[in-house]
Formats: C-alpha cells, structure tokens, sequence
C-alpha cells in the first residue's frame, strides 16, 4: 500500500521521474528484445506511467487467484461432503433392512407363541399358572387373545402386574 500511495500521489509530475521514462523508452526503442527477455525472465517492465495500471492487474490478478483456490477448496469439502452423505445414506437404508427383519422376527416369533389354539405355548404356560404354579407375574392380555383365549380384554390392556 505504501508503494501505491507514492506512485499515485504527486510525485509523479517529477523531473526526474520524466527522465526516467524517457530513458525507459530508448532502452526499448534500442533493443527490442527487452520485453521478451524480460517476460521470459518472468519480469513485467514498467515505467512510471504505466507501474500504477500494472499494480493495479496484478492485484487484481491476485484477487482472482485466491477466490479460484477459494473455488478448489469449496468444490473439495463438497465432494467430502457428498461421499459423507451418501455412506449416511447406505447406512440409514442399512437400518431400515434391519428394522424390518426385526419385525418379521418379532412377528414371527409371537405368531410361535400364540399359534395353535388351545395347544399354543402362552395358552400352555398361561394354564400353568391357572392350576395354580405361584406365578408372581401375569401374562399380557392382548398376547392372551392373540392365541385364543376368549376372556381377553380390550386391545392393548393387560394386567397391572405384568411387566
């Protein structure tokens, strides 16, 4: 910044800096060569006329390199992002299969208790505890309709004891 506000203050309307843009421009009248040499070189020649102007595109050059490496980062954390995302997804689809063979399996396994009528395992051990085997805790109610017994209660009741 203090570069800039030298050049762009009054300094330039110097006689000497006028001396030195007239000596810029017969080196370059004297060997025309000076600018491919020099860019070959990586060097931008300026003069005191033009060096604002050539400030000025290479900060603006800068500017437009930092939002391309701005640019790169972005696209890389997205695509981050996205591989993230979609392994999330598998997972959650992972899950859901494994919800739904649970319920098959729980399913399946009450249709095991409560198939079979009166020959069905919760109507045999529910008739256990009615020969009187000291149960401490009753069997749900819903199971108990489930298999057949007609004394069960409305859906979802069962007794304060069972747990």
């Amino acid at each position: 910044m203090a570069l800039l506000a030298i050049v762009s203050s009054d300094k330039l309307r110097h006689p000497a800096l006028r001396r030195v843009e007239a000596a810029f421009i017969e080196a370059v009248r004297a060997d025309e060569g000076l600018y491919g040499y020099a860019l070959g070189k990586n060097i931008s020649l300026v003069s005191p006329s033009t060096l604002l102007a050539t400030l000025r595109t290479v900060a603006h050059l800068w500017k437009i390199e930092r939002r391309n490496v701005n640019a790169m980062e972005i696209a890389r954390k997205a695509a981050l992002l996205h591989d993230n995302f979609a392994l999330l997804v598998n997972e959650l689809e992972n899950v859901g299969t494994q919800l739904e063979r649970a319920q098959k399996s729980h399913a399946s396994a009450l249709r095991r208790l409560t198939e079979g009528g009166k020959g069905s395992v919760i109507l045999q051990v529910h008739s256990l505890a009615e020969m009187g085997a000291p149960a401490k805790k009753s069997l749900p109610r819903e199971l108990l309709s489930m298999a057949g017994d007609g004394e069960a209660a409305p859906e979802g009741a069962q007794d304060a004891d069972a747990g």
